[in-house]
């Protein structure tokens, strides 16, 4: 199919959206694997199926190879759009990072404050009783 769309497409800067679609969809994937794990990552969440009996090895090599495709309007946009995402939730991503780097000690803080509110009320309890 990509070898089909290559040769049927001459300018893909001028070319219909539609026509762009697999070699972008490869180009994308292809971002998504770098190492023999990435590979086995796909396959075990059902995005990379069969392979042809190609072992991670040959399929690293296999997408590897189709980052020397021509960019086309679809990838374009993809890219646009995940910049954009980037962007604007960018002070969100920092957030989470941040707590879950931190989550042992947010935790720990939090009981310690539960624990000292809990005194204080006991303590004034106690002292509304006298």
């Amino acid at each position: 199919m990509v070898a089909l769309e290559l040769c049927t497409v001459k300018s893909f800067s001028k070319a219909p959206v539609e026509d762009s679609v697999v070699c972008s969809y490869l180009l994308l994937l292809a971002m998504l694997v770098n190492r023999e794990e990435d590979v086995q990552e796909l396959r075990a969440r059902g995005l990379l199926k069969g392979g042809g009996g190609l072992t991670n090895e040959e399929a690293l090599h296999f997408f590897t190879s189709f980052q020397s495709l021509r960019f086309g309007p679809c990838y374009n946009r993809v890219m646009r759009g995940i910049e954009i995402y980037k962007e604007n939730r960018r002070m969100q991503t920092k957030l989470y990072a941040f707590c879950y780097n931190n989550k042992k000690i947010i935790a720990a803080v939090l009981t310690g404050i539960g624990v000292l509110v809990g005194i204080i009320g006991t303590l004034l309890s106690i002292k509304k009783s006298f």
